[in-house]
């Protein structure tokens, strides 16, 4: 009889085979999870990566917009060209494959060979950026040689390779654009530049400087695609079309630069300069009537292709006139006098008792040039730029009501003008002025601004009063018509009618006579301001200069604005003046103005 436990075990004990069900009821349940999981939960993934698998997407690019001046010749515009680059992994023999692109895209073929060889495990390195459809279509069909030539190289049993291993196997191309300048450095600051962005299907062109970074969205326009079923092997299915969008171009630009005004401006804007021995300057010429600017240069001026980081620097992709301040000196006296004008506190005869210093919380101020004690007339003293006689007039007029009118002018505040980096400048407020201080503001010290705030200024007293906002784009090609800008009147009409004679007075006998224009009564002021020390107090024999004028009574509104540096003192002479009357002159030519 057995004992105990061995009767324990064999109760416990299953038939053989009877695990068998189990594991097939097991491995059936399982079979069934994973088809339900690869239906319901994964069915999506899979289905999104099988399109991906067998669709092509092709970007259709949008152009760049053109850019014309105010007569349509073209600034400005985009060229369909490639950017090629070379799989490093696929070239065999990287001396012969640097040959062949020397041979067709020009270039020694060494500098070729140290891009294909810096990085062998390399798949993208660009060769050259930007190439023209040209010379692409001449390496394309080098390629196509040099396979063609190895497959008659083969036996007839051999099958041809679909890419053979060529010499230009491995050099590949993406679809690019390139922006090109007809007119080359001529308004290059005005125009500006691009820069390339590389992205996934190419590059884009993207606005870096000047009227290409102000309106870069107007300009960019929008990319289009074509989403498209294939075969496996790439070709795209019959009807197979998923979605598709139409390239949108960017909008074409029309500026108010004149290029031959333009290109006048600049050269003499160098030659005079470089007479004179002066490293900065501007020449701005505005429309006063419509606010239009029709040239703008600052220097120093730059090529294109030839840009230095010692140029970048200096400020040469820049319109100084719009992002740089200065004291600006006696061209600050029109505005005073203007505000006295217009509160009544002179006219041009009144008298006034000129000494030959004027003593003022301590300080001395004095005149550019020593004379005695004497009364001149409002008029004279314009003329003169009498800083004492302008000091005197500002002290019958209120701070208040002389910041309030200089705020009306627009002195210290943004003109608005559609152009990157505008400066602002600066004007204290009245509470803080001391005597001496806004004596100093009457004449242009003590105060910052931009010279295109000066030329607004002036601009507004050529059109009767009325300042309109500054600007470079007349339309694109979106609108129906012109731009209209804001404009406002800061001057009275009786106010000018005052003041235009006396700034006459300025041309005709006063500080500048080298502005007098044959056959015209220019009306305009001289401006020499001394420059501030980063030490503090004033540089010693060192100036900025300036002059800005209209021609009354004519059949324009042109004004024109000039400053340079460096003036080592107020004896030598200014040569504003003589820029301005070169510059108005040949206006005079070119638009045909009569003296009315």
């Amino acid at each position: 009889m057995p004992d105990s436990r061995q009767r324990h075990s064999a109760r416990l004990r299953r038939p053989r085979g009877t695990w068998l069900p189990i594991l097939f009821v097991a491995m059936a349940l399982l079979v069934a999870f994973q088809l339900v999981r690869v239906v319901f939960l994964d069915g999506s993934t899979l289905t999104a990566q099988a399109a991906q698998r067998y669709t092509k997407t092709v970007v259709s690019y949008a152009k760049r917009g053109t850019i014309y001046d105010i007569n349509h010749r073209v600034l400005a515009y985009s060229e369909d060209c490639s950017d090629i680059y070379a799989d490093c992994t696929q070239i065999s023999n990287p001396a012969a494959t640097a040959q062949e692109l020397s041979s067709v895209l020009g270039g020694k073929s060494t500098d070729y060979l140290i891009l294909l060889t810096k990085n062998p495990s390399s798949t993208f390195v660009y060769i050259k950026k930007q190439v023209e459809t040209k010379q692409v279509q001449a390496l394309q069909q080098r390629q196509a040689v040099l396979k063609q030539q190895y497959i008659n190289g083969l036996s007839d049993k051999a099958e041809a390779p679909l890419d053979p291993p060529t010499a230009l196997r491995g050099i590949n191309y993406l679809k690019s654009t390139k922006r090109c300048y007809p007119y080359g450095k001529v308004a290059a600051q005005i125009v500006g530049s691009v820069q390339q962005v590389d992205g996934s299907s190419g590059t884009q062109l993207v606005g870096k400087s000047g009227i290409e970074l102000a309106y870069n969205a107007d300009l960019t326009g929008v990319d289009g695609q074509t989403v498209a079923q294939t075969a496996k092997n790439g070709v795209p299915l019959p009807g197979g079309v998923i979605s598709q969008s139409e390239a949108q171009d960017g909008n074409d630009l029309v500026l108010s630069i004149d290029i031959d005004l333009q290109k006048y401006v600049e050269q003499r804007l160098a030659a005079v300069a470089h007479t004179y021995g002066r490293d900065q300057g501007t020449v701005t010429v505005e429309d006063g009537a419509t606010g239009e600017i029709y040239a703008a240069a600052s220097l120093p001026l730059y090529k294109r292709g030839k840009l230095t980081q010692k140029a970048v620097e200096a400020g040469a992709t820049n319109l100084k006139q719009i992002t740089a301040t200065y004291e600006p000196g006696s061209v600050f006296k029109g505005m005073t006098f203007a505000v006295a004008l217009s509160k009544g506190v002179i006219d041009p005869t009144t008298m006034i008792h000129c000494p030959a210093h004027l003593k003022v919380d301590g300080y001395t101020i004095s005149d550019s040039h020593l004379r005695p004690a004497e009364d001149m007339s409002a008029t004279q003293i314009i003329a003169r730029s009498s800083n004492i006689g302008t000091s005197l007039i500002k002290k019958r007029i209120t701070n208040k009501d002389f910041y309030d009118a200089l705020q009306s002018f627009g002195i210290g505040q943004a003109t608005h003008v559609d152009y990157p980096g505008e400066a602002l400048g600066q004007l204290a407020a009245p509470k803080t002025w001391s005597d001496v201080q806004a004596d100093n503001i009457s004449f242009g010290q003590g105060v910052s601004v931009t010279p295109l705030q000066v030329l607004a200024y002036y601009s507004a007293l050529a059109n009767k009063g009325t300042k309109v906002e500054p600007h470079f784009l007349i339309n694109e090609s979106s609108d129906s018509k012109a731009r209209s800008y804001p404009s406002s009147q800061i001057l009275a009409p009786e106010t000018v009618s005052e003041l235009t004679p006396m700034l006459q007075q300025v041309v005709k006998s006063g500080t500048g006579v080298n502005a007098r224009i044959s056959g015209f009564k220019p009306a305009g002021k001289t401006g020499t301001a001394q420059i501030a020390s980063p030490s503090g107090g004033y540089q010693a024999h060192n100036y900025n200069v300036s002059f800005v004028g209209f021609l009354p009574g004519s059949s324009s509104s042109l004004t024109c604005m000039c400053t340079m540096d460096k003036q080592p003192s107020t004896e030598v002479v200014n040569p504003t003046p003589i820029l301005f009357k070169q510059v108005m002159a040949y206006a005079i030519k070119h638009y045909d103005i009569s003296p009315g």
